[in-house]
């Protein structure tokens, strides 16, 4: 190494130090972070007390709704309001819609599409191209 590379080198560090001397924060700013940081960990802490609470309070009205024998009806009323007797008593039938490209079956409970065939298309098995059937 000579002269020049040497004192490139020391030219660098000095660089160095010197910027990590003038920019490091003053006792003010660091002090205001640190309370900001125990800000913020006191109000997760306090979000974290209440979820605890609305948990047991939700697991409790659960064992009471358990324990309590007409709670059958009442969970499908909560659940389904004004439709709750449809949703547990009502039958599940098919309606089909059918065009010259697609043939299409509706389950009239919750109205949805329950298969779709195409009919222009067929596998490779020559079977009829059923995009989903069922669930």
């Amino acid at each position: 190494m000579d002269k020049n590379t040497i004192t490139g080198i020391l030219l660098i560090f000095a660089i160095l130090i010197g910027f990590t001397y003038f920019n490091q924060p003053s006792k003010e700013e660091v002090e205001a972070a640190r309370a900001r940081q125990d800000s913020i960990a006191m109000v997760e802490a306090q979000l974290q007390q209440e979820a605890e609470r609305q948990a047991e309070i939700l697991q409790q009205q659960n064992e009471i709704a358990e324990l309590d024998s007409s709670s059958v009806s009442e969970q499908a009323t909560n659940r389904y309001g004004m439709f709750a007797n449809a949703a547990s008593t009502g039958e599940e039938e098919f309606v089909t819609i059918e065009n010259n490209l697609m043939k299409v079956t509706l389950s009239t409970k919750g109205g949805k599409v329950y298969s779709v065939e195409l009919k222009n298309y067929k596998t490779y098995l020559d079977k009829p191209l059923i995009l989903f059937n069922g669930t």
